[in-house]
C-alpha cells in the first residue's frame, strides 16, 4: 500500500491496481469497481520467495493478450500456487499445466460507513476488515467529536471574545465554530453533557 500511494503521486491514471496480501484475498481496483479474489489455503508451501513475481508474470501473460481482469488475476494466482511448491519464482509453466480455474470475484464497496454505539465493536470490526481488504483508509470520528464537545462546553461559559481563542485548537470542526460565532447569543448546540455527567448526548442528529 505504501508503494501504491507513492506511485499515485507521480502517475495520474492507473487503469488497474492489483494488491496481493500474502494469504489474504487479491484485490483489483479500477476507476469503476473494486474486485476481491478469494485465496484458497495451501498446506504444502515450500517457499514464498518469488510468489509475487510469479503472480505478475501470470497476470501480464493474460492481460497483455487482451484477456479479462478475472482471467488475468486467476492466472496470476494459479502461477503463485505453483511457485509456493518450489523455491524461487517460476521460469516457465510445465507443459502439462495449460489451464487454470477461473475465479469469480466479489465486489467491494468504495466506501464503508460503520455505525454503532460506543464500545459496540466498530474499531474491532474495522481492524478485522482491513486485515483482509487493506484498501481502505479509516477516518475515526473520535477526534472531531471531542472538538464538538469542547465547543459546546466552552460556549456555555466563555464570552464571545474568549471563545474566538479556541479557533487555533481546532483541526476538524471549523464549520461548527463559525456557525457558533455567527449566532453566539443563540447557539443551536449539537451536543450537551449527559445527565449523569459521563460523556455527551448528540441533540442534533445531523452531526
Amino acid at each position: 500500500m505504501k508503494e501504491y500511494f507513492l506511485i499515485k503521486k507521480y502517475i495520474n491514471k492507473i487503469p488497474y491496481k492489483i494488491i496481493t496480501n500474502e494469504d489474504k484475498p487479491v484485490v483489483a481496483i479500477s476507476p469503476n469497481e473494486n474486485l476481491c479474489f478469494p485465496i484458497q489455503p495451501k498446506d504444502n508451501i515450500v517457499s514464498s520467495t518469488g510468489a509475487g513475481d510469479t503472480f505478475i508474470g501470470g497476470f501480464l501473460s493474460q492481460y497483455i493478450d487482451g484477456k479479462s481482469i478475472n482471467e488475468s488475476v486467476s492466472c496470476g494466482i494459479r502461477n503463485s500456487y505453483i511457485s509456493l511448491e518450489r523455491v524461487g519464482a517460476l521460469t516457465h509453466i510445465d507443459k502439462n499445466i495449460d489451464s487454470f480455474n477461473l475465479i469469480t470475484p466479489k465486489h467491494l464497496p468504495n466506501n464503508i460507513i460503520v455505525i454503532g454505539n460506543s464500545c459496540s465493536g466498530k474499531t474491532t470490526f474495522i481492524n478485522y476488515l482491513k486485515k483482509y481488504y487493506d484498501i481502505y483508509t479509516d477516518v475515526d470520528d473520535l477526534e472531531p467529536l471531542l472538538e464538538t464537545f469542547m465547543l459546546d462546553n466552552e460556549s456555555l461559559v466563555l464570552s464571545k471574545d474568549q471563545f474566538t481563542k479556541l479557533k487555533d485548537k481546532l483541526k476538524f470542526m471549523d464549520n461548527i465554530y463559525n456557525e457558533y460565532i455567527a449566532n453566539y447569543d443563540n447557539i443551536n448546540h449539537y451536543t450537551k453533557k449527559s445527565f449523569d455527567g459521563n460523556g455527551h448526548d448528540i441533540i442534533r442528529p445531523i452531526l
